[in-house]
């Protein structure tokens, strides 16, 4: 029978004892749980605090896309790759063609910024 070390309790366990490829046994991992739900109950301040701090620190980071050479913010990056006008982009590079980046041209009432693209004269979020 295989067996493995457990990280935390430093047993030999068989390797049905681990999920996946966890360094740690099921026990262990499910004791850590059950401290961290605990902690949370009993401090909330400090886990609203940590997560705020967290959030606005993903919210700050931005990175230009480069194929649409925008500057997006990190949290909405994978929003951004989904949007038709990337998407088209993306196909008229991959097809070899030259293609100018959409102009901006308006922003409607919930923040959204609508481009019209150059080549088709269509306008997309």
């Amino acid at each position: 029978m295989d067996t493995k070390k457990c990280s935390v309790c430093n047993e030999e366990k068989a390797i049905s004892c681990f999920r996946n490829e966890n360094k740690s046994c099921n026990i262990c991992r499910d004791k850590a749980n059950e401290q961290k739900k605990k902690y949370r109950i009993n401090n909330p301040e400090k886990v609203a605090l940590q997560a705020k701090k967290r959030l606005d620190r993903v919210r700050g980071e931005v990175i230009t896309c480069p194929i649409c050479q925008y500057d997006v913010k990190k949290y909405k990056f994978k929003q951004h790759e989904n949007s038709v006008g990337h998407q088209y982009l993306l196909d008229m590079y991959e097809a070899g063609e030259e293609v100018d980046k959409p102009d901006e041209i308006d922003t409607d009432r919930q923040g959204r910024v609508w481009y019209k693209c150059s080549a088709c004269k269509e306008t997309m979020l």
